[in-house]
């Protein structure tokens, strides 16, 4: 889960315009208030005051749609960019969905014509290192039929705990913790209705 320093840290550090991502930290802080509201009527031994400074774990839900309000302010932000900009902007959202999210590495990958095939073009890393060309392997996502057809729907995944994955992504499972990766965001980039 995503702690207040993180978010604020993003948005302080992104170099973006803050209007959109201020309201997204503040909706998250009320998010977060809320759940703490409703846990403590749950767990009356939990303290709890209107102005906790305490972080406060967001369920699921709360987290998935945060999720979503960082991938439409950034979306909004890609209307008008410009090519010579464009990479700037991409590494910029990338910063940002890894601070909000909590991650160390985010990345982003293109899916070949063949539509099963990926090759990873954009990362980013919480030690500040970035890529632009990140890894020229190409990978079948065959083997991984529950995240491509996620992917497929258009489905932005917010997987916490890899080990919590559903029997039905035991391949997925497997290969992602062999790798070291013990949790995954993945958001599908759509164009005209293609991935």
């Amino acid at each position: 889960m995503a702690k207040q320093s993180q978010i604020n840290n993003a948005v302080s550090n992104s170099g973006e315009d803050n209007s959109d991502l201020g309201y997204l930290r503040r909706e998250l802080t009320r998010l977060r208030q809320e759940n703490a509201r409703l846990r403590a009527r749950l767990d009356p031994s939990m303290p709890y005051s209107s102005s906790t400074t305490q972080v406060i774990s967001c369920d699921t839900v709360s987290q998935q749609s945060i999720i979503e309000q960082v991938v439409a302010i950034i979306a909004t932000r890609f209307i008008n960019v410009s090519p010579d900009t464009l990479d700037n902007e991409i590494v910029n959202a990338l910063d940002v969905i890894g601070k909000v999210t909590g991650v160390d590495r985010c990345c982003i990958v293109l899916l070949e014509d063949d539509e099963v095939t990926i090759k990873k073009c954009y990362e980013w890393y919480l030690d500040n290192h970035v890529s632009t060309d990140a890894d020229s392997t190409y990978v079948s996502l065959l083997p991984f039929k529950w995240f491509l057809d996620k992917l497929s729907s258009f489905e932005t995944l917010h997987i916490p705990q890899i080990l919590e994955l559903p029997s039905e992504a035991d391949f997925e499972k497997t290969t992602w913790l062999q790798k070291g990766i013990i949790s995954l965001v993945a958001v599908p980039l759509v164009l005209n209705d293609v991935l």
